[in-house]
C-alpha cells in the first residue's frame, strides 16, 4: 500500500499547488496582496469599496465573484509606467462554454479600477484578470514569484482576512497629493526599508498590524518618529472624507520600533469604517460629477 500511497501524493500535490492563488504569482512579482472574499462579502463598508469593480467584472467574465470567489490575489510586478497587476480569483465558477478557453478583452468600463485589459480561466476554479502579457504570462510555464515573499504571504494568509507583503522599495511608482508629503516619502528616511507586511483580522472591530522591516534599527526608529508627525499632519489638513476621516475612525494606535521592525497596529470598528466610505464615496461621485461638466 505504501507505494500506491506515495505515488498518489505524487499526482495530487502539483495539483493541490496549481490551484493555489499563489502558485501562479510570476518571477517578477514584488508586491502580494489577498482577502478571504466571503469574509469581506459579509461587510456592508467592504462591499460597498468592492461591489462597483466587482460588478463589471462579474458581468464579463459571466460569474458573480462575490459570491462565487474563495480567495483573490493581486500580484505586481514592476513600477512606474512599467507597473502590471495581475488578478488571481480562486471560486467556484460556472462560465459558459465561450469562456473557457482563450484570452477575452474587459470592456473599457471594467479597466481603470482594476488596471486590467484582459482575463481567462486558467483552470474551472481560477480567474485570472491583467494586461494581455501579464494574463499570457500566468498561463504559460513559468518561475514562481521569490520564496521569500511568498513565504511571507502563506503565513499571513493563515491568520489575516486582508492581507499585504512587499518587497518593493515604498517610494517606487507612489505619489501622495500633498508635495511636501511626497517629497519625505521619496526622501531618504523611506530607503532603508525593505519588506512591509500588513494584515487585517476582519470583524465588528477591525484589527490592522503594519511591520516596516529596515536595514537598521535606527532606521525603524526614525520611521516611528517621523510616522507619529505624519498622523497628527494629516489628521489636521486631511478632508473629513479623506486620510483624515480615516484616521478619526482608528483607535489603539501604536506605533513602535523593535529591532530592525517599526511596528503600526490599531483597530478600527466596522461602524466607523461604514460612515467613513460613506462619505469618502460621495467625494469621489460628487468630483467624478464635475469632472464630467
Amino acid at each position: 500500500m505504501r507505494p500506491l500511497l506515495l505515488a498518489l501524493i505524487v499526482a495530487v500535490a502539483p495539483a493541490a499547488a496549481a490551484t493555489d492563488p499563489l502558485a501562479w504569482a510570476g518571477a517578477g512579482t514584488r508586491i502580494l496582496a489577498g482577502a478571504a472574499v466571503p469574509r469581506l462579502a459579509s461587510s456592508s463598508p467592504a462591499v460597498s469599496l468592492l461591489e462597483e469593480n466587482l460588478q463589471l467584472l462579474s458581468a464579463a467574465t459571466g460569474t458573480d465573484l462575490l459570491r462565487q470567489s474563495d480567495e483573490a490575489v493581486l500580484a505586481i510586478s514592476g513600477s512606474g509606467p512599467d507597473e502590471q497587476w495581475l488578478w488571481i480569483v480562486k471560486g467556484r465558477f460556472t462560465p459558459g462554454a465561450p469562456l473557457r478557453r482563450g484570452i477575452h478583452a474587459l470592456p473599457e468600463t471594467a479597466r481603470s479600477g482594476l488596471r486590467a485589459d484582459s482575463f481567462a480561466f486558467v483552470q474551472a476554479d481560477l480567474l485570472v484578470a491583467g494586461s494581455p502579457e501579464a494574463v499570457q504570462g500566468a498561463m504559460a510555464s513559468r518561475a514562481p514569484a521569490p520564496e521569500s515573499l511568498l513565504s511571507a504571504a502563506a503565513r499571513l494568509r493563515a491568520s489575516r482576512d486582508v492581507w499585504l507583503v512587499s518587497e518593493r522599495p515604498l517610494s517606487a511608482g507612489y505619489r501622495l497629493p500633498d508635495r511636501h508629503l511626497d517629497g519625505l516619502f521619496h526622501g531618504d528616511l523611506f530607503q532603508p526599508v525593505e519588506r512591509v507586511t500588513a494584515g487585517v483580522l476582519w470583524g465588528t472591530r477591525l484589527a490592522v498590524d503594519i511591520e516596516a522591516h529596515t536595514a537598521a534599527p535606527a532606521d525603524a526608529e526614525a520611521l516611528v518618529e517621523v510616522g507619529t508627525f505624519l498622523m497628527q499632519l494629516m489628521g489636521a489638513q486631511a478632508p473629513a472624507g479623506g486620510a483624515a476621516g480615516l484616521l478619526a475612525a482608528v483607535e489603539n494606535r501604536r506605533l513602535t520600533a523593535s529591532g530592525t521592525v517599526a511596528r503600526f497596529t490599531c483597530e478600527v470598528s466596522e461602524v466607523a469604517l461604514a460612515n467613513w466610505t460613506r462619505r469618502a464615496l460621495s467625494v469621489r461621485r460628487v468630483r467624478g460629477a464635475a469632472q464630467v461638466y
